[in-house]
């Protein structure tokens, strides 16, 4: 029986690698520094880009800095510009809050006289007064409880007259506290022929005679 002979299969031509090895281990140390290389080069490259933006955004902050320093400036001097209106402001504030308090007592001296004159009997002649207004108005108490006006009227008369009556009218007079008066004189106590009588009654308002009209200017 003849046996078969099985063929190795054969890929090409056999070869021999001659190079020596020290070749081979320089040619792998030029490989090695040229990868180095190439690294060191990457990295300064990454490193002047970073510096390069770094110096970028720098530049971009400076001019936004100069930027917000001219409008500052810009604020600054519209501010300047504005505080001789603030100073005018305050003043007028200041002199409104003066005014308040120095006319917290104003009053209408025209309709006190016409209710002084209009009480008097027949024939009474108001000759003269004396009159001063109170007080600033205290906060939280009532008007009707606070000195407004207070002082003395002079009256005279051709004849005598009931001074008790010329009193109970003055004393109903809307916003009068108190009132209260007597003879002074007589001409015909020096021997004049035309008699004449003079009175004195003192007076006292409250504060419901205030006009009120800058009460409110001290806010």
């Amino acid at each position: 029986m003849a046996r078969s002979v099985i063929g190795l299969p054969l890929s090409g031509v056999p070869r021999v690698n001659l190079i020596p090895r020290s070749e081979i281990e320089r040619r792998d140390r030029a490989a090695t520094l040229r990868g180095w290389g190439w690294g060191i080069v990457a990295t300064l490259l990454a490193l002047m880009l970073i510096i390069a933006g770094a110096i970028a955004l720098n530049w971009l902050a400076q001019q936004r800095l100069v930027g917000e320093q001219a409008r500052t400036n810009t604020l600054l001097t519209e501010l300047a510009s504005l505080s001789e209106v603030s100073v005018a402001l305050s003043t007028q504030t200041d002199l409104k809050s003066f005014r308040a308090a120095a006319m917290a007592s104003d009053l209408e001296w025209t309709g006190v006289y016409s209710t002084l004159t209009g009480a008097l009997p027949a024939g009474v002649t108001l000759t003269g007064f004396n009159l001063i207004t109170g007080p600033v108005p205290v906060e939280g108490v009532e008007v009707t409880e606070q000195v407004g006006l207070d002082g003395g009227l002079t009256f005279s008369s051709p004849g005598p007259i009931e001074m008790a009556t010329l009193i109970r009218a003055y004393r109903a007079l809307p916003g009068v506290i108190d009132a209260d008066g007597w003879q002074v004189a007589s001409s015909t106590d020096t021997g004049d022929t035309a008699a004449a009588y003079t009175y004195e009654l003192t007076i006292t308002f409250d504060q419901s005679l205030y006009t009120g009209a800058y009460a409110g200017e001290e806010d």
